[in-house]
């Protein structure tokens, strides 16, 4: 009798055992889709309903406290790889940005810190010099000129609006035409005063025309006490138009041009 209560017993204890590993099994597969065990305090309910063997609760313990360590490294897990493929790409979209930015990208700002160096470039103090130095002459300024001062469009209109004429001296003995003076050769000629008020807008539509076009202006031009003296001159209305009274003297004025 006690040998048949001792198998009961032992068949009752392995039957429960297994009872107990299956659902454990079961939670396992359970508890790799989720990160919480509510399974496993299911498991102990479970096993106090079918008798309440000691092994259970352990095992129960057990199964908790290796779970729980597992899902914890599977999560610091996902999050290192999550943060190691983040890096990269975060890396290279900061190179991209900074290659647009600072190397691509055209950077005015750098030119308004630099701005270009000028030189007064001097046609010389005589005909030759300025012919040899590649001067352009100014036959309405009565000047010679570097290229970049030099506003030939506007020239040609003015020669163009008149018949003009220059003389030797102030009686006008000895006149010469275009031909003979378009090159410069004579260093003083006289001319009458409707001339000398169209060399004064002359200037004035040059300067103008300079802010305008962003063409250099030469010292002459841009001289103020020249433009003090022009606007008497258009405001003066006494004088003969036809008076051959005013002297131009050949001018060598330096021009601003940005050094190579």
């Amino acid at each position: 009798m006690q040998w048949r209560n001792w198998t009961y017993r032992a068949v009752r204890t392995n039957s429960n055992h297994h009872s107990t590993t299956a659902a454990d099994d079961d939670d396992d597969d359970d508890n790799n889709n989720h990160h919480h065990h509510p399974e496993i305090e299911d498991v102990e309910a479970d096993t106090e309903k079918d008798g309440g063997s000691s092994a259970s609760p352990w095992l129960s313990r057990a199964l908790r406290n290796f779970q729980i360590p597992c899902a914890q490294r599977a999560s610091h897990s996902f999050r290192s790889a999550s943060d190691h493929s983040v890096v990269p790409w975060t890396t290279t979209a900061a190179a991209v940005v900074f290659l647009v930015l600072f190397v691509f990208m055209p950077r005015p700002w750098l030119a308004a810190d630099h701005p270009p160096q000028l030189q007064h470039f001097n046609c010389g103090n005589s005909t030759q010099d300025a012919a040899a130095a590649g001067c352009k002459f100014d036959l309405m300024s009565y000047t010679w000129v570097h290229p970049d001062c030099f506003d030939q469009q506007l020239m040609y209109e003015f020669l163009g609006a008149d018949t003009w004429t220059w003389a030797m001296d102030e009686d006008s003995t000895e006149l010469l035409n275009l031909n003979d003076v378009a090159m410069g050769q004579h260093e003083f000629v006289y001319v009458t005063w409707k001339h000398y008020t169209m060399h004064c807008a002359y200037m004035w539509r040059k300067m103008h025309r300079s802010i305008l076009t962003s063409r250099e202006l030469d010292s002459y031009v841009s001289d103020y006490r020249h433009t003090e003296k022009c606007a008497t001159v258009l405001l003066d209305r006494e004088r003969d138009l036809e008076s051959t009274s005013v002297m131009l003297v050949a001018k060598y004025p330096s021009c601003p041009v940005v050094s190579q």
